[in-house]
C-alpha cells in the first residue's frame, strides 16, 4: 500500500476515486458497475481532476482505491480493471467490518 503525498487530499474511509472524463458508452457500463458495488459497499465515491491523479502519482489509471491507510491500488477503466477493483474493494471492506487490518 502506497503513502499519499500530505499535499493530496487524505481520506478516511474506503474510498473509489474515479477521473471526471467523459466515457464512452462501454465505459459508461463499466462504471455503472463501479457505481452500483460502491453503494452496496457503504464506500464512497469521489470524482477528481486529472491533476489529483498526477499528486498521487496514478496517472495512468483511470480509478484508485482509497482509505485511510493510503493507496490501495489503480485500476484501468475496463472489464479485468473493474473486476480487480470490485474484488479488492469486498476485501477492503470484508476486513475493516471484522475489525481486521487492511494489509494484502
Amino acid at each position: 500500500m502506497a503513502e499519499i503525498p500530505l499535499e493530496c487530499q487524505q481520506f478516511e474511509e474506503v474510498t473509489v476515486v474515479s477521473k471526471n472524463d467523459s466515457l464512452s458508452l462501454v465505459e459508461t457500463n463499466y462504471m455503472n458497475r463501479v457505481i452500483y458495488a460502491v453503494d452496496k459497499r457503504k464506500a464512497i465515491l469521489e470524482y477528481k481532476s486529472t491533476s489529483f491523479f498526477d499528486c498521487i502519482n496514478q496517472s495512468d489509471v483511470d480509478l484508485v482505491l482509497i482509505n485511510s491507510e493510503g493507496l490501495w491500488g489503480g485500476y484501468e477503466l475496463t472489464r479485468e480493471g473493474v473486476d480487480q477493483l470490485l474484488t479488492e474493494l469486498d476485501i477492503l471492506t470484508l476486513q475493516q467490518s471484522y475489525g481486521k487490518g487492511t494489509s494484502r
